[in-house]
């Protein structure tokens, strides 16, 4: 739900995609092209999109309890439609 002032000027829905994305790179100190793998993961996979690869590969070994990670995809999925 969008607040009072929202959308902010720079993020208007009639400004082209790709100054949006540069807007928030830059306001979140971030590359054009993160911005862009965050998108594509939200609109592929909702929320569960926007945990990076880095941050599920086994090389490093697991950031979280795999169990929790199970319950969470299994309620997230519950709550796709909403």
């Amino acid at each position: 739900m969008a607040e009072e002032g929202e959308p902010r000027p720079q993020y208007a829905p009639d400004r082209p995609l790709y100054e949006r994305y540069a807007d928030k790179a830059a306001e979140l100190g971030v590359g054009f092209r993160t911005v862009e793998r965050w998108v594509q993961g939200f609109r592929r996979h909702g929320e569960a999109g926007l945990v990076g690869a880095d941050q599920l590969s086994q090389r490093q070994g697991p950031k979280v309890d795999h169990r929790w990670v199970e319950i969470a995809l299994e309620v997230m999925g519950e709550h796709k439609e909403e």
